[in-house]
Parts: C-alpha cells; structure tokens; sequence
C-alpha cells in the first residue's frame, strides 16, 4: 500500500508554514495541483509533539483526512479505536504527531484546508520505518481490528508515506527540513 499522492510536508515551524502558504512560491504551483486533483488537504500544527521533538527519527507516516459516517459511528469509533490505537503504535514505536478536529475544539491546530467541507479530522502518525508503518495497518493483534473499525466508522483517504528528503519514485516527496533521508 504505496501512495506518492499524500505526501507529507514538513515545515519547520508554523509560520514557516504560513508563509509558505501565502508564497509566490506556492501561488505558482497551485494551479498544477488543483489542476489535477479534487482530493482533501489539510495543513496543520503538530499538536501532539513536545516543543523541539526530533522528527529526522520518522522513516514513514500514516496520513489521513477522515469523515465519520454517521453520529452513532462517531460515537463507537469514540469507543473502540483508542485502545486499538495505542497498543498499535506501541507495538511499532508509533508516535502521534497530530489530531486535528476540522472545526470546534481543537481546530486552532488547522492552519489550511481544501476540500475538507465533509471532513471531521486529519491524523498524521510518525513510523521509525515505512514497513512498519505498512506492517502496522494489517497487523493480526491490533491493526487488523483497528483498520476494520476505521472501515466500518469512517470515510476519507489513508495512505503511507515515505519520509525522504530526495526524489523517490515518479513523483517527488521531500520533506521540507534538512534531514537526510
């Protein structure tokens, strides 16, 4: 489960993420990205990292922009995926960058977003490997359960991405901060 078309920027702070946004810089390359695509994205803080967090150690991230399919699946998800979250990302030395609400209570942390009108919240998690953070998605003890209740709750994209600072693939993905991948 390969994706080059979510990847993942890295910017180093939030108003480096700011500017960036509101770049000439950007302003040029929007029109190819929007020309292309219809598909939700979001920016935002990490909300989760302590100040300083050394993110050269992430290998691969698991990103997604999700909608719950109904309040009664928001409620069940609310009740099953946290503890199936958290033995996963102990089992595979997962950390939790950011849980950004889409509006309400705690969307202070989205700094940007297009085509997220539906959307409830986007998630990144960091991986120490990008097998792992394969591994994780389909793993028997907990990724399994996880991912079916994630299927059953929810709508949105999921992908894995590899955290690299050079080109990999046909598309390229860079990280955005000096580290080398």
């Amino acid at each position: 489960m390969r994706s080059t078309s979510r990847p993942v920027l890295e910017l180093p702070s939030v108003d480096a993420a700011k500017t960036w946004i509101n770049s000439d810089e950007y302003r040029a390359i929007k029109p190819i990205r929007t020309d292309n695509s219809t598909g939700p994205v979001a920016m935002f803080a990490a909300n989760m990292l302590p100040d300083g967090f050394d993110t050269s150690s992430f290998g691969a991230y698991i990103s997604t922009i999700k909608k719950f399919k109904s309040p009664e699946d928001k409620a069940k998800f609310a009740e099953t995926y946290p503890p199936l979250l958290k033995a996963n990302n102990a089992k595979f030395g997962a950390t939790m960058i950011a849980r950004v609400p889409m509006r309400g209570d705690g969307s202070d942390a989205l700094l940007y977003s297009e085509n997220c009108e539906d959307m409830h919240l986007a998630v990144l998690i960091g991986f120490p490997t990008y097998e792992g953070a394969v591994a994780y998605l389909s793993d028997p003890e907990f990724g399994v359960a996880q991912t079916k209740c994630r299927l059953d709750t929810m709508v949105g994209p999921l992908a894995v991405v590899k955290a690299t600072s050079r080109a990999d693939g046909p598309f390229p993905q860079y990280s955005g901060v000096p580290h080398e991948r």
